[in-house]
Parts: structure tokens; C-alpha cells; sequence
């Protein structure tokens, strides 16, 4: 007897991961327009009315940029102060289908996969996919752009973008770094123009769920 196929997972931009880390957390969160006051659902790059570019989160009235990433338990938040900050962060232990590789490197990346002992290659393709969503999270374009135009260094070098697609030639280049302060997971941080110095801050993780106040 055949396995039921799972049902299809979304895609989660970066427009709509505020959406979707809020359902972790049992709230639901709805885009407001600030140029018309309209209220938008499903999370839009432009507003369904009046056009407005709706562009990343920002704190209003704050130099401050931030980026958010959930997988597996945990949730990461960068912030940069002055110009726009990317970040993703996967769950190491998921293998991806070849599909899935050709549809997010390009040829040149894929032969350098195909050169990663085959044990590894689950954890070199969430490399070079974190850092390529990390950067493009940065430029507020998300996957709106084909991420295979995009091309970033080998998995076992240091984290850099080596080609940026055409359409982001107005964008600065990003600067990346990988994360490695996450037990089990894969992460990549992306800041338009230098990164500057990195610092990483773990707070308390969240009570398991059903645990009330007071509980371990």
C-alpha cells in the first residue's frame, strides 16, 4: 500500500515570513498599507489598491533595519543599524531533492555540489541556499528574484556573493558570513555594503507548548 503523499508545503517569502512566524506563536498578523490605510491579505510586495510599495518590516521612525527567520525551534532577528540585513536560518537535517537543487543554483553551483562527498551534500546545499536568501532578503526583493541568478561561493569557502543578478545592479553588492551558534541548524547573515562586526545574543527559549507560567 502506497504512502499518502504530504500535503504541498508554501513558499514563504521574505514578504510573508513575518505571516508565518506569527502562526508559530498562535497569532495571526495582517499587512497595513501606509500610503491608502488599506489592509492587505496575503503579505504583497505592492498594495492590491493603491500600488504602494510595501517593501521590508521597518520600526517607523528608526535608522534600525531587521531581518526574522524561523525553522525547526528556533527563532533569529538580526538588526543593522543604517542599511538593510538579511538572514536565514534552516533546519540541518531535511535532504532535498535534486529538483529543488536545480531550482535554486545555477549550473556552476551545481557542479560543485555534485563534487561534495555525498553524505555532505544535504548540508553544502543549505550553504550555498541560506546564504543566497540571506542576500536576497536584504535587497527587499525576497524570491521574487530567480535565486539561480544569483551565485555565491563554494560551501567549504567563505561566504561571499561572487555573481549579482542584472536586475540588482542599482542594489549594493551584500556582504555575508555564516552563522554556525545554532545547534543543528545552517544560517547565513547578509548586510548591503560591509558587514561589520557580528555579535550574537541568545535569549531565553520559549516554555514547551501546553507548560504554563512557572514551569520548566
Amino acid at each position: 500500500m502506497s504512502e499518502p503523499l504530504a500535503p504541498p508545503r508554501p513558499l514563504v517569502t521574505p514578504t510573508a515570513q513575518p505571516f508565518w512566524d506569527a502562526l508559530t506563536e498562535h497569532c495571526v498578523v495582517v499587512q497595513h498599507c501606509g500610503s491608502c490605510g488599506a489592509w492587505v491579505h496575503y503579505p504583497r510586495v505592492r498594495c492590491p489598491r493603491c500600488g504602494a510599495d510595501h517593501g521590508k518590516p521597518h520600526l517607523p521612525g528608526s535608522t534600525w533595519q531587521y531581518s526574522i527567520s524561523h525553522s525547526g525551534d528556533f527563532v533569529a532577528i538580526a538588526f543593522s543599524e543604517g542599511t538593510d540585513v538579511g538572514l536565514d536560518i534552516e533546519v540541518d537535517s531535511a535532504p532535498r531533492s535534486r529538483d529543488v537543487w536545480q531550482a535554486v543554483l545555477s549550473p556552476a553551483e551545481l557542479e560543485v555540489l555534485d563534487g561534495v562527498d555525498f553524505g555532505e551534500r544535504d548540508h553544502a546545499f543549505l550553504r550555498f541556499w541560506t546564504r543566497k536568501e540571506a542576500a536576497l532578503k536584504a535587497t527587499a526583493r525576497g524570491l521574487t528574484v530567480e535565486p539561480r541568478l544569483l551565485e555565491v561561493s563554494a560551501p567549504a569557502m567563505a561566504a561571499a556573493v561572487t555573481r549579482w543578478p542584472a536586475e540588482l545592479a542599482a542594489v549594493p553588492l551584500p556582504s555575508l558570513c555564516d552563522l554556525d551558534f545554532l545547534p543543528g541548524h545552517v544560517a547565513a547573515l547578509a548586510r548591503l555594503g560591509p558587514l561589520g562586526a557580528v555579535r550574537a545574543v541568545e535569549v531565553s527559549p520559549r516554555p514547551p507548548k501546553g507548560a504554563t507560567m512557572g514551569e520548566a
